[in-house]
């Protein structure tokens, strides 16, 4: 819908256009904006939250008979307009670049009577760090900008704001050094309780801010385990939270929420990553303080499943029962305590939403309910504090979403808070909404020249990138040709491009929640993959030239991570249909497959001669093993490799070792003659996950995060 604006003043946030006099203005003071980027701003403005196309755009500013650089001007406009208005395609705050599509205005708007000049504050009565307009990545790693001036919407239908109606807007809650996430309202909704790193981005606390002050009390102080996940009593008197611990459970602590002791341990949370079904952590409090809702397994359990645990007696109740192969977690208690909202994990990378009803005495009433099916991964629940609605971080760009509970309509995005808002609370009274605003992260393919002098490697460079994440590269067997995952169309797909990064083309279209480690057959004909495009995760082929990708795994457990025997007949891939992940093999073409491993495996690859196998396990990360193909005992050979990234070669393995304390991730090389590690090159920037070595051996692909991740918390005040 084309907005209408009466008075000829538009505004958002700090700015006002006046569209009359064609001028732009922050605070009251003109800001320069050339005629041409000014028309494209009020494109853009005339519809808020909605695609204005390329075409759009060229048919009403640069129509037939002018003759110009279309691209080379729409760009520089465009450009003018971020400049003009503080914005970049790093953090967009304002406008967001939809790839070979066109351009969206992110931030709602409302028109009025222009305002006059205003006078600006003496600086020492501004706020610390006083960012107007700044942005975003503690269990997953987050990232991208702040909108502020953003209005709730839930559906970009919604009609333009009529004159002097204002919009809700998202503005800096903290904008500390690092992450914080995870808030949580006190009761009468004045203070937020949050988790951080600290200045340093060290270890993880709870920490406690007064709302609109710079007021900051820090809870805990564990100097060797993070804490996380506050959730603060009915009686403002306490704040739960979880410990760290090892073994896959982490301790539920309870601590005075003024701070100082005594800070108890009251019990212990299930949160094994590793787990079949894992599903996200969180605590919930039961409105009469008596219970604590948690995700938790108990002995002899393979699923997570909601439990409560009783502050009066210490006993644990089990409320939910997934089905096979699928988890529960982030309870959360609605506000008059008679259902329970909570995700359902059904498959790596896809959750939902839930509700249960609950009697007076908290036990299950029913069966609970399926509210969400996006088959997207959900995390980060929240009740309206009406609680006819839930408000849920959804999407692989994690958005937020509000669905009605009575399942009367389909979820509706809230545009303000655009991508990457996550762990959403709500306050009772007060009518607030907190969430988490994510950095962008940004992963890119850099290529290393390995043949340096004095075999030290060259700089590297930036091969394959953009304003999408680009990730797990492999080299053709010719080395011709790259295959790797990128997000730029908006979901994780294979593509494939020239060995210098030029020639990007699409193979896959599958629109799944996860798609990615795509490997190329021995003779370059074929890329395996993984996709979880029919609900659960199978292997994939696809021809490298393009058509229609053919499923090779139909087992209801979840088969990916796929790699090819050195003569192509057979393919590795790794599964859960044991309950724990091993590495399998089956025909190249499908089939019945043959359990590998027998103690954990996860990524495998052949060695050149096909002999051994080699492969990490995801109980014991940093490890890599090996073990004849033909079947013995496996033997340790490296002790640290980050995230799986390691290419084995004739003569020895190449892989990034972890970053060392005050410095970095390195390229290392073991040499199977001498048994020698040696040191490649420095990588600077903490790495994705996936490796390759050219053919040749002259260069090395790699996955780069150019952007250091963290978060902030957003406010939104009268949100109902």
């Amino acid at each position: 819908m084309q907005a209408e604006y009466t008075n000829n003043v538009v505004r958002f946030g700090v700015f006002e256009v006046d569209l009359r006099a064609g001028e732009v203005r922050r605070e009251g003071s003109k800001v320069k904006l050339q005629d041409q980027p000014f028309q494209v701003l009020v494109m853009l403005l005339e519809k808020p939250g909605q695609v204005v196309t390329r075409e759009e755009l060229r048919d009403r500013i640069w129509p037939a008979g002018i003759f110009v650089d279309f691209d080379k001007s729409l760009s520089k406009a465009i450009n003018k307009i971020r400049e003009a208005l503080g914005d970049s395609t790093e953090n967009s705050r304002f406008i967001e670049t939809l790839p070979r599509r066109g351009y969206r205005f992110l931030v709602p708007v409302e028109s009025g009577q222009a305002a006059r000049p205003t006078a600006l504050p003496p600086l020492s009565a501004s706020p610390r760090r006083r960012l107007p307009w700044v942005f975003w990545g503690i269990a997953a790693t987050l990232a991208l900008a702040i909108i502020v001036g953003a209005g709730v919407w839930v559906s970009v239908k919604q009609p333009a704001l009529q004159p002097g109606q204002s919009a809700l807007i998202a503005v800096p809650l903290t904008t500390y050094p690092g992450s914080q996430a995870a808030p949580s309202f006190s009761p009468d909704g004045s203070r937020v309780a949050f988790a951080w790193d600290g200045p340093n981005k060290g270890h993880v606390d709870i920490y406690v801010k007064l709302i609109g002050t710079e007021n900051l009390l820090r809870l805990t102080h564990d100097p060797a385990e993070d804490s996380y996940m506050p959730a603060w009593s009915p009686d403002g008197r306490y704040i739960a939270f979880l410990r760290s611990s090892p073994g896959g459970h982490a301790a539920v602590m309870l601590a005075p929420s003024i701070g100082g002791p005594p800070e108890r341990k009251l019990t212990e949370s299930a949160v094994d990553e590793d787990k079949i079904g894992n599903a996200c952590a969180g605590l919930s409090w039961s409105p009469d303080g008596k219970w604590i809702a948690m995700k938790d397994g108990g002995p002899g359990e393979e699923l997570d499943s909601i439990y409560l645990f009783s502050m009066d007696t210490g006993e644990k109740r089990r409320l939910t029962h997934p089905p096979p192969r699928c988890g529960d977690g982030t309870p959360v208690f609605s506000p008059d305590g008679k259902s329970l909202a909570f995700t359902r994990t059904s498959t790596i990378g896809v959750s939902e939403v839930y509700v249960l009803d609950l009697n007076a005495d908290f036990s299950a009433k029913g069966e609970p309910k399926q509210i969400t099916s996006r088959h997207q991964w959900t995390s980060g629940l929240a009740w309206t504090p009406a609680g006819r609605e839930i408000i849920f971080s959804s999407g692989s760009n994690n958005e937020l979403w509000r669905v009605s509970v009575s399942r009367s309509g389909a979820p509706g995005p809230l545009v303000f808070a655009g991508e990457h808002g996550g762990l959403p609370a709500t306050s009772t009274q007060g009518n607030r909404l907190a969430f988490s605003r994510e950095y962008a992260s940004d992963a890119n393919i850099w290529r290393l020249d390995l043949s340096g002098p004095n075999t030290k490697a060259d700089k590297a460079v930036k091969l394959i990138a953009s304003t999408r994440n680009e990730q797990v590269p492999q080299y053709s067997p010719d080395g011709t040709r790259i295959t790797f995952i990128s997000e730029r169309s908006g979901r994780d797909e294979v593509w494939v491009c020239g060995s210098d990064g030029s020639g990007a083309v699409q193979l896959t279209s599958l629109g799944a929640a996860i798609t990615g480690c795509p490997r190329w057959s021995p003779d370059g004909a074929r890329i395996a993959f993984d996709s979880n495009a029919g609900g659960n995760f199978d292997v994939y082929v696809i021809n490298a030239n393009g058509g229609r990708p053919k499923r090779l795994t139909d087992h209801p457990a979840n088969d990916g991570v796929a790699s090819w025997s050195r003569d192509g007949r057979s393919i590795y891939f790794v599964s859960d249909r044991t309950k724990t992940w091993e590495v399998w093999k089956m025909p190249a073409d499908g089939g019945n497959a043959t359990q590998v491993t027998r103690n954990g495996g996860y990524v495998a690859f052949e060695s050149v001669d096909g002999a051994f196998l080699y492969y990490g396990k995801l109980a014991q990360e940093g490890k890599l093993w090996r073990m004849p193909v033909r079947g013995d005992e496996e033997k340790q050979v490296l002790d640290a490799v980050e995230g799986f990234s390691f290419a084995v070669l004739d003569k020895g393995i190449y892989f990034i070792h972890p970053a060392e304390a005050g410095g970095s991730c390195s390229l290392r090389f073991l040499n199977f003659k001498t048994g020698a590690v040696k040191i490649i090159a420095s990588i600077p920037h903490a790495v994705n996950g996936g490796l390759s070595i050219s053919p040749d051996g002259r260069y090395a692909l790699y996955t780069q995060d150019d952007q250091v991740s963290g978060s902030d918390l957003m406010l939104v005040e009268n949100f109902r």
